[in-house]
């Protein structure tokens, strides 16, 4: 057991079944999968930015596994979740951690030196019941900070 209640099973961070972050082929989350009226506007909203903004992202993405294969589609319809995945992947890539994916559960084993060292469930909140969602909320102020600049 690691840390708070993290069990880690199998044999910490070797090389389980292929699932590694140095072997996984780069997550294609840009080509629409669904039809336009299921997609969620923040993902219409960096299909709609410069390739550049979607760079970033996929350079996040590389070496990240997708265990259940919905990764992709749960990135085009739900977004905020698979997005805070994606940042906490990078960070923990960026601290010159490894993550151990052949674990179902939690999202990312983290290790260092072969060894496991804590676990990370990536978890995002919703929006209170009755609020604007966070895109909405965000047009509403860009309109009032132009209108406050005439």
């Amino acid at each position: 057991m690691l840390g708070s209640g993290c069990w880690v099973l199998g044999a910490g961070c070797e090389v389980l079944r292929g699932l590694t972050a140095t072997n996984n082929r780069m997550l294609d989350l840009f080509t629409p999968r669904v039809r336009l009226a299921r997609r969620h506007p923040n993902f219409i909203g960096y299909l709609q930015r410069s390739q550049f903004h979607r760079d970033v992202l996929l350079d996040w993405s590389d070496g990240f596994v997708d265990r259940d294969g919905k990764f992709v589609m749960e990135f085009q319809t739900t977004f905020n979740s698979s997005f805070w995945e994606l940042y906490v992947f990078a960070c923990l890539k960026q601290m010159g951690f490894q993550v151990d994916f052949s674990i179902p559960a939690p999202d990312f084993v983290v290790c260092r030196a072969g060894q496991p060292m804590f676990c990370i469930e990536a978890t995002t909140a919703n929006n209170a019941a009755q609020a604007a969602e966070e895109w909405q909320r965000a047009g509403r102020r860009r309109k009032q900070s132009m209108s406050a600049a005439l």
